[in-house]
């Protein structure tokens, strides 16, 4: 026998059995976020864990699947990479994923996915600029290529090594004189413009002495020989890693003696004066090509010492007050004398013995070479790790 009151209490349960169907439905057409949370950690949000996810990472110039939940920092994830599929393995197109500034990854479905992702470095300009390093400061010159340089003292003052022709940093350090750079600096288009840390050699500048001998070809003139050595023949040695390097038209106005820079009441701003004399002269006219290799700049100097451009380096046997963290010995630079200069067509400047300033130097007498260039910015090269000190360079990928 059935009681009105028991038939309404059935009655009601399956109201309520048929509203929670209807709930659980609803939820499911729902679409709905999954979120890996923080891969730093392992968070289970949305009732989806990181195990829907994985992950590979950059690495030696090769993508590695990552075994921990560690999300590194100057990363990003590679969304043209990305791959979702269903739980029959079917690929899906056009699924929106979204990084917040924590790390946190959402994926919105309206079904369950499983996605992997491939992490890159950011590129390792934009990633120096972000993080500026010790040592990195905005140039104060506005007519300066580079938009930051490293300016110190000394090595400890700047975290701006860099190794370069290995993704490995224990074969860097243990062959440093191999991949060990510097770098001098980020242009506007957030290039790096790196030195090599230690002397390939000693050459000369010139073969003979020839006024106006132009670094690369420029029409009419002819090459210098150390510019065609690097261009031709050194850059070998780097394999397919000179891939990475851009090409560029390089500043080799000729400069003249100190007395034209360093009078005591026009010191303020003496480097900006020198990259002035860099920029134009008599090879301005010329039709030039852009090449890969070259040498530091005496501004480079200047202002690897001083970021404001304020510090006399021209060379004095009592002037220690522009050694920094280039640490050059006795080294070219791409700058050939002026010709007010006294046989001019025989000099280029040089970094003087334990780098306390600059000096000229007969260009057919072998001294140090440390190659200079310009890394590309065209998502070719990213960074993968380090802080820019001489126990931990900056590794790219």
């Amino acid at each position: 026998m059935f009681y009105l009151g028991d038939l309404m209490k059935n009655q009601k349960r399956i109201i309520i059995t048929v509203l929670i169907v209807v709930e659980v439905i609803s939820i499911f057409l729902t679409w709905k976020s999954y979120n890996a949370g923080k891969i730093l950690e392992n968070k289970v949000e949305n009732n989806v864990t990181n195990e829907h996810f994985a992950f590979y990472v950059k690495e030696n110039g090769e993508y590695k699947e990552k075994t921990d939940n560690t999300f590194p920092a100057g990363y990003h994830i590679d969304k043209n990479m990305t791959v979702c599929v269903d739980e029959n393995k079917e690929k899906l197109d056009n699924i929106p994923v979204t990084v917040d500034e924590e790390g946190n990854i959402t994926v919105t479905s309206n079904r369950t996915v499983y996605c992997t992702f491939y992490l890159i470095g950011n590129p390792i300009g934009d990633y120096i600029i972000d993080e500026m390093p010790k040592g990195l400061k905005k140039t104060t010159n506005p007519d300066d290529d580079l938009e930051y340089r490293f300016s110190g003292d000394s090595y400890t003052d700047v975290n701006n090594y860099i190794c370069f022709g290995t993704y490995n940093r224990s074969d860097c350090i243990g062959e440093e004189e191999k991949y060990m750079y510097r770098i001098i600096g980020v242009d506007k288009d957030h290039r790096l413009k790196i030195l090599k840390d230690s002397s390939i050699g000693t050459r000369s500048w010139n073969d003979e002495a020839i006024i106006n001998a132009a670094w690369g070809k420029y029409e009419g003139l002819p090459e210098a020989s150390l510019s065609s050595y690097l261009n031709n023949e050194w850059i070998k040695t780097l394999s397919n890693w000179a891939d990475y390097i851009d090409n560029n038209i390089w500043n080799i106005g000729a400069v003249g003696r100190d007395s034209d820079y360093n009078d005591s009441s026009t010191i303020p701003g003496i480097a900006s004066r020198i990259m002035e004399a860099e920029k134009s002269g008599i090879l301005s006219s010329y039709v030039k090509s852009a090449v890969k290799i070259g040498l530091i700049n005496l501004s480079d100097y200047y202002y690897a010492k001083d970021i404001n451009g304020n510090t006399n380096c021209f060379y004095s046997s009592e002037n220690y007050i522009c050694k920094n963290w280039m640490n050059l010995e006795k080294a070219w630079t791409i700058i050939r004398a002026a010709s007010a200069v006294t046989d001019a067509r025989k000099y280029a400047w040089y970094v003087a013995d334990d780098s306390i300033g600059i000096a000229m130097y007969d260009i057919s007498v072998n001294i140090n070479v440390y190659p200079v260039f310009y890394l590309k910015n065209d998502g070719s090269i990213t960074y993968s790790s380090g802080d820019g000190s001489a126990t931990n360079p900056f590794i790219i990928a």
